[in-house]
């Protein structure tokens, strides 16, 4: 399992990286490539995390840490999607997905790491 996360967290990293180079060159294939990674990055990396977490039985703020997370990267990427077909309210899900970040996800880390560190 730990295996397979690092391989999808780097390839996905990898193809986004290859799209904004494409992007920014405007050639083509600069679509194909950021979307897969994207969705290699939201439906294989971060479940791989989420499960490797929970098999550690690190129950307590890193889940909550890892949840929060996975969620609203699923849900930024769901939003980016459905923003790029062009379907209605796909900005409200983005935002939704923001919300969670910075609501949720940023301050559990920021105390986590502060106690951590104590």
């Amino acid at each position: 399992m730990k295996i397979v996360t690092y391989i999808t967290g780097a390839l996905s990293s990898s193809l986004f990286a290859i799209g904004f180079a494409l992007n920014q060159l405007e050639l083509p294939g600069r679509g194909i490539c950021t979307g897969i990674s994207l969705l290699l990055f939201s439906f294989v990396f971060i479940p791989c995390v989420a499960i490797y977490y929970y098999k550690k039985r690190q129950i307590t703020m890193r889940l909550i840490i890892s949840l929060s997370g996975a969620v609203s990267t699923f849900l930024f990427t769901l939003g980016s999607m459905a923003s790029i077909i062009g379907i209605k309210y796909a900005n409200t899900v983005i935002a939704i997905s923001l919300l969670i970040f910075a609501l949720v996800f940023v301050p559990n880390t920021s105390i986590y790491y502060y106690r951590k560190t104590k």
